[in-house]
């Protein structure tokens, strides 16, 4: 099976919908290879952050995986599940900055899939550490060789596992900080208090059961063990005390940055 076919966007429910419950999951790994909550009674749709963004802000779901720096984009009424997350503190290479040479350029950033919090923290290093004002267009509006390349999940995994020509952004913000860097957490409307935080914990229980049959013969077997440790023993999925730490460390930054227009408060889901 080609690792790509994991990302791919596929239907994960199949069972009848006995209810509007909706789900809008990330189009990050993690949610690729979610193929259901309660089938009976959630339907998910796999957005990638813009969606997700626009139905969190026109309250079209009743749950969303949303970006750490969009939940500071969206207006009240939403609570954080207190139990998941997607975290890194550098030591799972998900969210990188390739370059090709001595002489490739900082300030110039081209990205193939965007994502927000990846992004902004990036901008916040390089200003912060380098003194480096950066520019970051779509692949499809940059074409400088000396560009630097952000890589995202699987198109990083992939380059850091055959070079070394790279920063990784979490390790360069746990540098920063020495806190981890929030990619993203679970937001539920208010408004539907059936989902509970169990629902949560038990459907990213199936993820790593997911991933172990979905890689099968995927590449080489250093380069299965490579993902399936960076994937499965490296990233943090706990909102603990050191991810509630980083995500509110994040958005200080992202305002005194100008990213944001103000620090959220979290309402979290008991």
């Amino acid at each position: 099976m080609d690792i790509n076919k994991l990302f791919d966007k596929s239907k994960p429910v199949d069972d009848p919908l006995q209810n509007n419950d909706s789900i809008f999951a990330g189009d990050l790994w993690m949610h690729r290879c979610l193929n259901r909550f309660d089938a009976k009674t959630v339907s998910v749709k796999y957005a990638d952050s813009k969606e997700r963004l626009q139905a969190a802000q026109n309250a079209m779901a009743d749950a969303v995986f949303i970006s750490a720096i969009d939940f500071a984009r969206i207006k009240s009424g939403w609570q954080v599940i207190p139990d998941v997350c997607l975290a890194s503190n550098g030591k799972a290479p998900l969210a990188i900055l390739t370059y090709e040479s001595d002489e490739s350029d900082l300030s110039t950033i081209v990205y193939g899939r965007n994502e927000p919090t990846v992004q902004a923290a990036l901008q916040i290093i390089l200003r912060e550490k380098y003194e480096v004002e950066s520019r970051i267009f779509s692949k499809d509006e940059q074409t400088d060789a000396k560009a630097c390349h952000l890589l995202i999940d699987a198109e990083a995994l992939r380059y850091a596992h055959t070079s070394i020509r790279y920063i990784d952004i979490a390790e360069e913000w746990f540098d920063l900080t020495g806190l981890p860097l929030v990619l993203g957490f679970w937001i539920v409307h208010e408004s539907n208090p059936a989902l509970h935080a169990s629902i949560f914990k038990t459907a990213h229980r199936e993820i790593f059961k997911n991933l172990q049959a979905a890689f099968g013969d995927t590449g080489t077997e250093a380069f299965r063990d490579f993902v399936m440790d960076s994937i499965c023993n490296k990233m943090i999925y706990d909102f603990d005390d050191s991810v509630k730490e980083g995500v509110a460390e994040f958005y200080n930054y992202a305002f005194m940055h100008g990213l944001i227009d103000y620090n959220p408060k979290f309402e979290f889901r008991e």
